[in-house]
């Protein structure tokens, strides 16, 4: 019986099981009274189907503390790719106005419309850069040369815009006023102005014989003086004055002295004597051809 079991275990320990054991096979002995086998405290050289410390490559549906490889499908914290239009009630909610844009509100969404190109704003405007503000048409300024925009110098220089760049300048011509009393200039700051010339300046607008003179007033207006000087025109019988400036014709005294004569003048010839009657009494004699003789 003993031989028996003994050659069972030789039986398999060279393959029974159709599997070789090589040296490291592990040992074993026979129970003498049972017929069985006892393997050794050696540990097989064969893993266990199941390791009890080895994490599995596929986590599972309800991860522990190993964070899952594969993402949530939506991550909490991702923002849109759209982004919503703003709301609004009315046009002040979508902001401020400019010169080429508004915004509006419409269907509770905000839009901005824009003026159309070459729209002229006051933008810039009258600053005296020969330029002009217009809209471009997509909320923007656009400037462009303005011959009506030159800069300011003063009040007695004119200044023009040249189309390739820069400006002209020149005095600013002042024109007579027609009265012979003023004088005209330029002041920078408030351009032309008339000044009065002086006080007695002769006008030439003047009466001959009046025994008047007119002068400036040093105001820029006349006045009318006496002037004695001014004699009004006399004939062969009169002699011409003025007084207090009133002209005056003073007949001339033609009197010769002369009992035999008849004296008269005339405009033209002046004094003229013409003798008496002859016989006529004089002193000491009488008239005879204008003279007087003894009788």
């Amino acid at each position: 019986m003993r031989w028996i079991v003994m050659m069972t275990v030789l039986a398999m320990a060279c393959g029974g099981d159709g599997k070789d054991v090589g040296p490291d096979s592990a040992d074993t002995s026979s129970n003498p009274e049972t017929g069985t086998e006892t393997p050794s405290d050696t540990p097989s050289d064969t893993p266990s189907d199941t390791p009890s410390d080895t994490p599995t490559d596929t986590p599972g549906d309800t991860p522990g503390d190993t964070p899952s490889d594969t993402p949530s499908d939506t991550p909490a914290d991702t923002p849109t790719d759209t982004p919503s239009a703003p709301t609004c009630t009315e046009d002040a909610d979508c902001g401020t106005s400019s010169d080429c844009s508004t915004p509006t509100c419409e269907a509770g969404a905000c839009i901005t419309l824009f003026a159309p190109a070459g729209s002229i704003t006051p933008i810039g405007d009258g600053d005296g850069d020969c330029l002009q503000s217009t809209c471009d048409g997509a909320g923007g300024v656009s400037r462009t040369f303005d011959a009506t925009d030159p800069p300011y110098v003063d009040a007695c220089t004119l200044t023009a815009c040249n189309v390739g760049g820069g400006v002209d300048t020149s005095p600013l011509f002042v024109p007579d006023d027609g009265n012979v009393c003023t004088i005209e200039t330029c002041d920078p700051g408030q351009g032309p102005v008339s000044t009065g010339t002086a006080y007695g300046t002769t006008t030439p607008d003047q009466t001959a014989g009046d025994c008047r003179r007119q002068i400036c007033d040093g105001s820029g207006g006349t006045a009318n003086v006496p002037d004695n000087t001014d004699l009004p025109a006399a004939d062969a019988c009169s002699r011409a004055v003025c007084g207090g400036g009133n002209p005056q014709l003073v007949p001339i005294d033609v009197d010769d002295g002369n009992l035999c004569t008849q004296d008269t003048c005339d405009p033209v010839l002046g004094p003229q004597y013409a003798a008496v009657q002859n016989g006529t009494p004089c002193p000491g004699g009488v008239c005879f051809a204008g003279s007087c003789a003894s009788p």
